[in-house]
């Protein structure tokens, strides 16, 4: 049970509710479910967070540089890595949306072994799970091999996706959001060698 309550719909002034609309609207879109999502509505406790917070996600999905399949590659590894049950629950569902397939849905936290994936989406797993271990464990031979394949324009884009994710996740983890129903279970909430992965070997 989350240990804070938001501010529902019907509590909501004007704006709130004209706010909520919008947030329906858009996680229909991005999820294909379309139900407002209760960090939202926690959120809405100081709006002054909230609207910052909407900035951020805006001037995120305004990013173009990096393939929207592997951003969310890299999102699932952050959320999976910090262990937060709500953005699991979301992450596939936007995921799939995004041209991840099931398989690597499925396998993503054994992503060295799977053939799912190539060698670019492992180093982009391995620099998202490094950034969001505690503490950050991000090495020189982690950082070169997304280097290797991603421009620096596109490596500032991943990792302050990467980092908002990390920033979403431990919100939500701490206030013990509950999932929203996005995936409805189907996935497994906590990851199995989460730190056994993030040196990147051979580099």
């Amino acid at each position: 049970m989350s240990r804070i309550e938001g501010i529902a719909p019907q509590r909501a002034g004007f704006f709130l509710r004209l706010f909520y609309r919008m947030a329906v609207k858009i996680t229909g879109k991005i999820t294909g479910t379309a139900v407002l999502p209760q960090p939202i509505t926690v959120a809405a406790l100081q709006p002054k967070l909230l609207l910052g917070s909407a900035g951020m996600e805006q001037a995120l999905s305004s990013c173009r540089s990096v393939p929207e399949n592997l951003e969310s590659l890299a999102s699932m590894a952050a959320a999976r890595t910090v262990g937060c049950a709500y953005c699991i629950d979301i992450g596939p569902a936007v995921a799939r949306l995004r041209g991840v397939s099931e398989r690597q849905i499925l396998e993503l936290m054994d992503f060295e072994t799977s053939t799912a994936f190539d060698e670019v989406e492992r180093a982009l797993i391995r620099y998202s799970m490094a950034m969001c271990s505690t503490p950050i464990k991000v090495t020189d031979e982690v950082f070169a091999a997304v280097r290797r394949h991603f421009s620096p324009a596109q490596i500032v884009e991943l990792t302050a996706a990467i980092a908002w994710e990390n920033n979403r996740a431990r919100f939500n983890h701490a206030l013990e959001l509950d999932p929203d129903g996005f995936s409805e279970g189907a996935y497994c909430l906590l990851p199995t060698q989460v730190q056994s992965s993030i040196h990147a070997p051979g580099v």
